[in-house]
């Protein structure tokens, strides 16, 4: 199976095997220079620019990633991330899904689309709303009121959530005495800071 990540400028663009995210400036999915250089605009390795090549303009909302919650109830289509996925580990997010962390990657929230049933929707803090599905429980997506643009997903809820790989660790301020990571990802006491 093959994975997609980003490219970088200079960088080749030419399909890889499963790899981990790079540690680029954030936000670094949206166009640099003119060139997009996500690999799900095109296929893998190519760039927004290689794709007008091959015959037409790929809008940044097209919906290139497809997910389900357990049951198949609710399905979902969206864009690609804005971001590099991560591993939360906040209380919230632990209590709600019931494990000791839960995978997380942002989209733009108009490029969310539910072709069938839309799933429940709750709030669970100031200004946070989470879904879920009302049929199977499946927790869904994470969105927040002073982010009004962007809604994060479960990433295991995606058909193929091995292609995409988190980068890091958030809220490990809140993770439980057992829940060390080894994986030799970024661990963040809180929220990962984005460099501008």
């Amino acid at each position: 199976m093959r994975a997609c990540r980003p490219t970088f400028a200079g960088e080749e663009s030419t399909p890889r095997a499963l790899v981990k995210f790079g540690t680029p400036t954030f936000p670094f999915w949206p166009p640099m220079n003119g060139v997009w250089t996500s690999c799900y605009s095109a296929g893998l390795g190519a760039t927004r620019a290689q794709a007008r090549q091959d015959g037409g303009e790929l809008p940044m909302t097209e919906s290139l990633l497809t997910g389900r919650c357990f049951c198949g109830a609710v399905r979902y289509r969206c864009a690609e991330p804005l971001y590099p996925p991560t591993l939360c580990h906040c209380e919230s997010c632990r209590r709600v899904a019931g494990a000791h962390s839960v995978a997380w990657l942002t989209v733009l929230a108009e490029s969310l689309i539910y072709p069938t049933a839309k799933p429940v929707e709750f709030s669970s803090s100031l200004k946070v709303f989470r879904s879920f599905c009302g049929q199977c429980g499946t927790p869904l997506t994470y969105r927040h009121e002073d982010r009004a643009g962007e809604i994060d997903i479960t990433l295991v809820t995606l058909d193929s959530p091995a292609d995409i790989v988190p980068v890091d660790h958030i809220w490990m301020e809140d993770a439980l005495p057992w829940d060390r990571p080894g994986d030799g990802l970024p661990q963040h006491r809180k929220t990962r800071r984005r460099e501008t």
